[in-house]
Parts: structure tokens; sequence; C-alpha cells
């Protein structure tokens, strides 16, 4: 048998194991709903190039892969039941998943950490609120205030991350 026949029937067979386990349950606070039991299709048809869910009332949902797009069997499957299920068009159940972002967890870091661009001693930055220009004199990454600018004319300030632009020395 073909390699990639033989691992497309081992898909197919993990989806059909899993297809038996689905269903879907209310979504809410009170877990003592009953789940709901959604038909599944009579067969489907999962390829390279699209997925074919075939459903009891002869009626067809039909997801085909774009040219850039990765050949996912279970993605396919899973698009094509979600399109069948949803009230609303093709091209809006497309859109709807193709807005889905997974949610990153936020790393716990004081404000001046998460910036792009690290500031070092001897770097100059602006002050945003008032224009003026200062050099990095001292950090001390564990403070509220992090950063002591030194102005032109001597003076000192303690600065957060957010109230400082770094000014990029041109070369």
């Amino acid at each position: 048998m073909d390699d990639s026949l033989f691992s497309l029937n081992t898909i197919l067979k993990d989806i059909d194991k899993e297809l038996a386990e689905c269903s879907i349950c209310n979504i809410g606070i009170d877990t003592n709903k009953p789940k709901i039991k959604v038909p599944l299709p009579a067969r489907y048809i999962i390829n390279e190039n699209a997925c074919i869910l075939f459903w009891k009332d002869e009626e067809k949902t039909v997801v085909k892969r774009c040219a850039d797009d990765a050949f996912n069997p279970r993605l396919a499957f899973l698009t094509a039941f979600f399109q069948h299920y949803v009230d609303m068009s093709k091209n809006k159940a497309n859109k709807y998943l193709a807005s889905l972002q997974v949610e990153v967890e936020k790393e716990n870091k004081p404000k001046h950490m998460k910036e792009e661009t690290e500031i070092k001693i001897g770097d100059r930055a602006r002050v945003i609120n008032k224009g003026k220009i200062v050099e990095i004199a001292d950090i001390h990454k564990n403070s509220n205030l992090p950063y002591l600018g030194v102005y032109e004319d001597g003076n000192t300030e303690w600065f957060e991350r957010n109230e400082i632009e770094l000014i990029k020395e041109e070369k």
C-alpha cells in the first residue's frame, strides 16, 4: 500500500474515532444542561484538494483547499462541519474562522521590559511630554522609574520606559 494512502487512512480512522464521541453541548454556566447530539455526515471524502461532507438529507458541504494552504484533513473536515451547522454564509463562516486568534499568555514583566528596543546606558532619548533630549546615565530594571536621564544642562531625572523614546543614531 502506498505510504500516503496509509497515512491518509490512518488520519481518517482517527477522525472516525473522534467523531463517534462527538457532541456539541450548550455553553453556559449551568453544567446540568443536557448535551445536544449533532448528526454527523452520512459519509465524507477528503483528498488533497477538497473535503466533501454528505448529509442524510442528500445535502453536501464542500471545502476546497487554496493553493497556498497546507494539507490538513482534520481542519478541512472541521471547517466543512462548522460551515454546515452555523447560520452563516460560507463566506462569513470562512471569515469568522480566519479571524480566530489564539490568546497569548501575557508575560508578567514590567512595562519597560516589554519594549522591542532595549535602552542602554549612553543611549540618547527624547522625553515625550517635554520634548527634551536626555542621555541615559543609569538603569535600575527592578525599579518603578528605571531610567536615569541627564539633560544637556546637567540636571537629572528618573523615567519610566513609556515616558521616553529612544533616538536612533544615524550612522
